[in-house]
């Protein structure tokens, strides 16, 4: 006994154990499955399975039911896990699995194979665990690394890390090709000072200390490289921070050699040229635009050279030639061009020198004057004419130098002299890199042929070109467009050329991309008409169908001309997945059935377009548990391009309401086939029939206005914005502005639709407001005119009533648009004590009136006595030939009989 009662008290706690063990399985991300080798099934899985994978884990009862939800590319991980498990082998696998909601999830599948004797795996056991957070963070992380290795090993600087000793951790590859050292290769621990000579050390060990401290530091310095050249370096220093805490120090250098050798020559010309200035025989000075002298220089006697910084030079000038002088600086400062001019310089003596003045404005980097370069000349002095010769070469060397052209003299095919410009275009830090070598050496090959016949054409002919269109090399190797113009020159008694260069590069690449801007629009424009002119065509066309089959087939049709692709059909889908093609296409049975049974068919949106395996599918409705869908087989390059995903989708949006529409005007035609055949529809069913149209036209107008009018909205204001883009050239913008244009007249019409459809603020305003609307916006678009009176009214109205007198005007003011003729229409709407009474009357060329008795000729007519006659009133025509019509409507101010009401699923009646 006590072992019983022992034995269940064990039991107890067992199944205590199990719950509890149960409990923890269910509440985790976790899903524990087993299978069983022999009957080949799982007869046990977690509930965790349902949050990992979002299907119900009864859903997974075998192995390919497990099968079905692993991404398409991660399959042969589970198929090579399974070979392994039917070995005995256990195996941890992770691979994708895509999750009910459609999102793809990773997964771990732990599995653990249980043998027999025979060595035979009779049953596995597997543990699941969501780890789609741990690999995003581990791509997060790959690509964060890979970031940082591509700054470092790509960049064009040398980048040196260390730790806080200052020793080299690592330095990225441009490091050992610009500074020529190696020892980090061939010594490990080296320091950084190290790389510095000694008397530079203290100062590196400086900055890199206070760099510790969290200070950045940037400062230049010196190093020699191994072929004994000085190179000068720009250094930053920067703390690297780990956890808010300084770990170590990057430190950054760009090699500046370049720009200190440029800024040694540019110190050296200055120095030449003041030299040159102060050793001339000329009197010249810089003056300030003026006219006030901040310097100048004279070799001889008889003019001012000392104190006359400050002074105006205006001074100095001849009293009768002051005015002349002072409108050449003027014109100077204005017109910003070189001045030659004479003028007499009143001479330290006091008589007056005849000089000729050369003066040149020296512009800022605004474009403005900010100072004059003055050269006179004393006519009376001897030797003029060699003077006048040695300062006009100086003046021609002075514009080559400062041209912001790239000037290159060469001679038989070589380089002699290169100015400042060049250098910077052909990427050369001296001109001895340049003086000597070939012109051909930066001329790319495939302009080398062309180039040497027009050279040959300057040396032995001495024939100019015109502008030349090439390209050329860079001493980088860079290649790049350029424009040249090669003149004929003497050198040394032999013909020499004169080249002038320019880098066409970036107007080029404008070019290249204002061409594609262009034709990018062009396409745009042609793919926005085609896809306008199909939405205007197919919405006109439907009003013209009045069959489901004949929406489906025409919505196919419209679907393969605009989408440019055979493959295309309407389905409809069973719950249970099978479908029927309803229209359209039906050769890709087999893949149709693949991308069904991979979607959720009850949960996709309506209207949304999703990409499968094999095409696209996009859902139009849903109805009586039957999913109605279109389905695009292939992946046409068309759909690439929004505009036309949004052409597919406003289309949709029309047929999924009318394809509603249908199926609810069938359903109860066949009903009303049933109830009224062989006797009259009774007024209560006409009240509902026109009351389910009102609902229909309520609900059109706003899926008008709040899917193809918004479209049409956003659609303009991008062009609007387009258009306003200053690289658009003027004819494109123009053709813009027209399609701006009718995109307004489309947006308008939509508008039109939309009210005619549901009369805006017509409960609100009352019957008399809304009619006087409706009659002045008719004579805009009529030739008659309408009168109006509505005197005698003034009651307050049911809404069947309100809504029932305003579609009977409206239809009236169609049939005088259309059929009267008439010059004037008359309207009166009057009160009585039980009666509400509408006449119309116009001067238009009648109508037979018994020709429309009990007709169906003219829907409209037949349908004012249909509406008359569901509000229990009575209708009655007057008309002779060209003698103009009447007709008046009288109704019972308060509607009687039976009374209507719609209900969400249908409709009531008592």
């Amino acid at each position: 006994m006590e072992n019983q009662k022992r034995l269940g008290m064990l039991n107890e706690e067992l199944l205590e154990s199990k719950q509890q063990l149960q409990t923890v399985f269910n509440n985790i991300d976790v899903a524990v499955w087993c299978y069983d080798g022999r009957s080949q099934k799982i007869p046990y899985t977690s509930k965790g399975m349902k949050k990992i994978t979002g299907y119900p884990s009864e859903q997974f009862i075998d192995r390919e039911s497990w099968k079905t939800i692993i991404h398409p590319d991660d399959v042969s991980i589970f198929e090579a896990s399974s070979r392994d498990n039917r070995n005995g082998i256990s195996r941890i696998s992770e691979y994708r699995i895509i999750h009910a909601d459609g999102h793809i999830r990773w997964v771990q599948n732990r599995i653990t194979p249980t043998m027999d004797q025979s060595g035979k795996v009779i049953r596995l056991d597997g543990v699941i665990i969501d780890i789609t957070s741990r690999k995003k963070t581990e791509e997060a992380l790959d690509r964060s690394e890979q970031r940082y290795k591509s700054l470092f090993e790509y960049n064009s600087d040398v980048i040196c890390e260390m730790d806080l000793n200052g020793t080299i951790l690592d330095v990225n590859p441009i490091g050992e090709r610009i500074t020529g050292q190696t020892a980090l290769e061939k010594d490990k621990g080296i320091s950084w000072p190290d790389f510095f000579p000694a008397e530079d050390k203290q100062r590196a060990r400086e900055h890199f200390e206070k760099a510790k401290q969290g200070q950045p530091q940037n400062y230049e310095i010196t190093t020699y490289h191994d072929n004994k050249k000085n190179v000068y370096w720009d250094i930053h220093v920067i703390p690297i921070y780990i956890n808010d805490k300084i770990e170590g120090v990057f430190t950054i250098g760009r090699d500046i050699t370049s720009k200190k050798m440029m800024e040694k020559a540019l110190v050296e010309s200055d120095a030449k040229n003041r030299f040159i200035i102060e050793n001339i025989a000329d009197l010249n000075g810089v003056l300030d635009p003026d006219g006030t002298i901040r310097y100048a220089f004279r070799k001889g006697a008889g003019f001012y050279s000392e104190g006359v910084e400050g002074v105006s030079l205006f001074q100095f000038i001849d009293p009768e030639d002051l005015s002349y002088v002072q409108e050449i600086f003027s014109n100077l400062a204005e017109k910003k061009i070189n001045q030659l001019f004479q003028f007499r310089f009143v001479h330290a003596e006091g008589y007056s020198v005849l000089v000729e003045c050369m003066a040149a404005p020296v512009l800022n980097h605004d474009g403005e004057v900010e100072s004059i370069v003055a050269v006179a000349r004393d006519l009376t002095e001897k030797g003029l004419m060699e003077k006048g010769l040695k300062e006009s070469e100086e003046l021609n060397r002075l514009l080559v130098e400062l041209s912001p052209e790239a000037i290159i003299f060469h001679y038989d095919y070589k380089c002699i002299y290169i100015n400042s410009a060049a250098l910077v275009f052909i990427g050369a830090s001296s001109a001895e890199d340049i003086i000597g070598r070939s012109i051909f050496d930066f001329i790319h090959p495939d302009f080398q042929k062309m180039a040497n016949s027009h050279l040959k054409g300057v040396y032995e002919q001495q024939t100019g070109t015109s502008l030349l269109e090439l390209k050329m090399i860079r001493k980088d190797q860079t290649v790049i467009d350029a424009e040249a113009i090669i003149t004929p020159i003497s050198f040394m008694g032999k013909n020499a050329g004169f080249s002038l260069i320019r880098d066409v590069t970036k107007q080029k690449k404008m070019e290249e991309e204002r061409n594609r801007a262009e034709q990018k629009i062009r396409e745009s424009e042609e793919r926005y008409s085609s896809l306008q002119t199909s939405l205007d065509r197919f919405s006109h066309d439907l009003f013209g169908i009045m069959k489901v089959s004949e929406l489906n087939r025409r919505f196919v049709k419209e679907v393969q001309n605009v989408i440019k692709i055979k493959h295309v059909s309407v389905i409809e889908v069973q719950e249970d997945k099978t479908f029927i093609t309803k229209s359209g296409n039906s050769d890709l049975q087999q893949e149709l059935q693949g991308d069904i049974g991979t979607l959720p068919i009850s949960n996709l949106p309506v209207n949304e377009l999703i990409e499968t395996l094999n095409g696209y599918v996009l859902k139009i409705g849903e109805i009586s548990g039957k999913n109605y869908l279109l389905y695009i087989g292939g992946k046409p390059e068309s759909l690439t391009f929004s505009s036309k995903k949004v052409w597919l989708k406003t289309v949709s949006r029309y047929i999924n309401v009318l394809y509603d529409n249908f199926r609810l005007i069938e359903d109860l035609t066949k009903e009303l086939d049933t109830i009224t055949s062989n006797q009259m529809a009774p007024a209560w069913l006409l009240r509902l029939l026109f009351k389910l149209s009102e609902n229909e036209r309520k609900h059109l107008s706003q899926d008008l206005h709040d899917s193809a009018l918004q479209e049409q909205i956003i659609w303009y204001r991008k062009l609007d914005h387009l258009s306003t883009d200053p690289l658009i050239p003027p004819q494109v913008r123009e053709q813009l502005q027209q399609i701006m244009q009718g995109l307004l007249d489309v947006i308008y019409q939509i508008r039109i639709t939309c009210n005619e459809l549901r009369p805006p603020m017509l409960k609100e305003e009352g019957l008399v407001s809304s009619l006087e609307a409706l009659f002045e916006f008719t004579q805009l678009r009529s030739n008659y005119s309408i009168q109006f009176d509505k005197a005698q009214f003034h009651h307050t109205l049911t809404d069947d009533l309100l809504i029932g007198l305003y579609r009977i005007a409206q239809e009236l003011l169609a049939n005088a648009t259309k059929h009267s003729g008439a010059a004037e229409v008359h309207i009166t709407l009057a009160s009585y004590p039980d009666r509400i009474k509408l006449v119309y009357r116009d001067d238009g060329i009648g109508m037979d009136v018994k020709g429309i008795e009990d007709s169906f000729s003219s829907m409209g007519v037949y349908g004012m006595k249909e509406r008359v006659r569901s509000m229990d009133g009575k209708i009655d025509f007057h008309s002779l030939p060209n003698k103009g019509l009447t007709i008046s409507i009288s109704l019972p101010s308060l509607l009687g009989g039976a009374h209507t009401t719609l209900t969400q699923g249908g409709f009531d009646h008592d």
